[in-house]
């Protein structure tokens, strides 16, 4: 998976262009730089570009739906919601914090489909594919986890078993 961008902001830098260039939307640009104003980019020298959108990444063609946070909304509730894990909305959106999402943010969700397993003490995401007959690298794709991104216990994933 691709990592994050650090792109050294010229004078005649803006979301817009930046955006256009590494194919992300404004709001994750935004978002992962704490960009809330036209000033706050000016303040910056360099602006991490996060990992465009599982939506726009998956081998085969995946949905999204687009949903507006509400005031009652916690990233949880839409996880359970929509049927994924919290750890795939915040990668579909390069959010690194949950805690940053706030009322009116529009969350990109990835239209997926399996069963969201809880990882136990000692147990690894070879052992869930192969209880569940999937592959390991396909855990890692659809939970959008980098090839040696270690798994724990607690650790919510999406397992399915359609190659």
């Amino acid at each position: 998976m691709e990592m994050p961008v650090i792109h050294k902001r010229a004078p005649s830098d803006d979301l817009e262009s930046l955006s256009a260039r590494y194919g992300v939307p404004v709001c994750m640009i935004a978002r992962a730089n704490g960009i809330r104003t036209t000033a706050d980019i000016e303040r910056l020298s360099r602006i991490r570009i996060p990992r465009p959108c599982y939506c726009n990444r998956s081998e085969k063609e995946t949905d999204c739906r687009t949903v507006t946070v509400t005031a009652e909304d916690t990233l949880f509730d839409i996880a359970r919601r929509y049927g994924v894990t919290a750890g795939i909305i915040l990668r579909a959106n390069g959010i690194g914090d949950p805690e940053s999402i706030c009322e009116g943010d529009i969350l990109r969700i990835p239209v997926l489909s399996g069963t969201i397993v809880s990882v136990r003490e000692g147990e690894t995401i070879e052992d869930i594919a192969q209880k569940h007959g999937t592959s390991a690298s396909r855990i890692r794709r659809i939970n959008m986890l980098e090839p040696d991104e270690p798994v724990f216990a607690g650790m919510r994933l999406l397992v399915d078993s359609f190659e």
